[in-house]
């Protein structure tokens, strides 16, 4: 969704489809979030849009997903086979979570990323 309809956003993913999502990130939207994050994403968007999201950042939902990890596979074959399939999206994924802390930075507002 991120790379939007261009041609180049087709599947499977290719490089040009990831470059031009991270594109859109950075120059199309002015805020991402995560909902690993979720607490931090409704402080940033009460930041960036108050007149609509005022009190957001009250509503705590102790949302506790974990960062998606594939510890849980243990063949390592099988572990190659996912890393391979999903290296578009796992790369995207990382670079949203950069953008999103970034953004909170110039925010003001902190961040649990590291």
């Amino acid at each position: 969704f991120l790379c939007g309809l261009h041609g180049d956003c087709v599947r499977p993913l290719t490089q040009k489809a990831l470059d031009r999502a991270k594109a859109n990130v950075d120059e199309k939207l002015v805020f991402v979030g995560l909902l690993e994050r979720l607490d931090e994403s409704f402080e940033m968007l009460e930041r960036l849009f108050p007149v609509y999201f005022e009190g957001l950042s009250k509503v705590k939902v102790g949302h506790k997903m974990k960062t998606p990890e594939y510890d849980v596979v243990k063949n390592p074959e099988a572990k190659a086979v996912l890393d391979r399939l999903c290296r578009f999206d796992n790369n995207l994924y990382k670079y949203v979570e950069m953008a999103m802390t970034k953004r909170q930075r110039k925010c003001g507002l902190k961040t649990s990323f590291v």
